[in-house]
């Protein structure tokens, strides 16, 4: 469940009962081949996944090979830090037909996506179109936004804002918290243990897509709040979206090249910022 502004969402439609087992025969193993697809389109090796979703390789390892499956504080790490988006973890589950089409996609540029300013986003775009008229697509607040604030906001907030949305959803609805318990497929006393202890808890990537059924949450709703989460995640849409209406435009051979491009600078600047983080601890030197 992503972070969302709950009250300034009007209008939502009413929970509904779900038999969740039809929907998760084999899940582990749907995510694992979805994670898979993802690594090797990236090209990642088993251990930069491991540090993305912030676990060992070994159970990194389980996640890949359908044994386990990730946390939600953990696959939301892994959103915040690659770019991608969280519904392309179900891509090969029963649970996809509930995510928007294009949050299937894996794209081999997320990373740019995810950790260029829009300076460096646009002014790429204006290099490979010749269109000089990209450079000046700066968002004011740009440079305050930045993938790490919302890795923090992750690590520090997850489960907090989680379940805040959970109560006012349960709250909008007049529900209890043993029937909304029951809309999530959860105990009465497991859902009290996440309301009361959000801070300490850990909770399963299958109670996310529960939720999105059960309550028919809209993924643009993660784009209204005001969280860096909330922030990353309608910057990856609006970006993907100017991608697109650019890749539109071009045959296969063109369009291949100019995600090859994109995802090489991707890359490379990723090292860059490795490198300035490696160098800004490095006690300058005055002739």
């Amino acid at each position: 469940m992503d972070y969302f502004c709950f009250e300034s969402v009007e209008c939502i439609s009413k929970p509904i009962s779900v038999d969740f087992e039809k929907y998760e025969n084999n899940i582990a193993y749907a995510i694992g081949r979805s994670l898979a697809d993802y690594r090797k389109c990236v090209k990642n090796g088993q251990q930069e996944m491991a540090n993305c979703f912030g676990v060992s390789i070994g159970q990194y390892r389980k996640y890949e090979a359908g044994i386990d499956v990730p946390k939600m504080h953990s696959a939301a790490r892994w959103s915040a830090t690659t770019g991608a988006p969280l519904p392309l973890l179900f891509k090969y589950t029963e649970y996809a037909k509930f995510f928007p089409p294009e949050e299937l996609i894996c794209r081999s540029y997320f990373n740019l996506i995810a950790k260029s300013n829009d300076k460096n986003f646009y002014s790429l775009l204006s290099l490979l179109s010749g269109k000089p008229e990209w450079s000046n697509c700066v968002a004011a607040d740009d440079e305050a936004l930045n993938f790490q604030q919302a890795l923090d906001d992750v690590l520090t907030n997850y489960y907090f804002r989680v379940m805040k949305n959970f109560e006012a959803m349960r709250h909008f609805h007049n529900l209890s918290r043993g029937e909304m318990a029951h809309l999530l497929g959860v105990s009465a006393a497991t859902y009290a243990k996440y309301a009361s202890q959000a801070e300490k808890i850990s909770i399963s990537l299958l109670l996310y897509a529960r939720a999105h059924v059960a309550l028919s949450i809209d993924t643009n709703w993660a784009e209204t709040g005001s969280t860096f989460y909330s922030l990353i995640n309608k910057r990856r849409k609006d970006r993907t979206s100017v991608i697109e209406g650019l890749l539109q435009n071009l045959n296969k051979r063109n369009a291949d090249n100019f995600q090859s491009m994109l995802s090489l600078f991707g890359e490379q600047h990723a090292r860059i910022q490795q490198l300035q983080g490696a160098l800004s601890n490095v006690p300058e030197r005055i002739n």
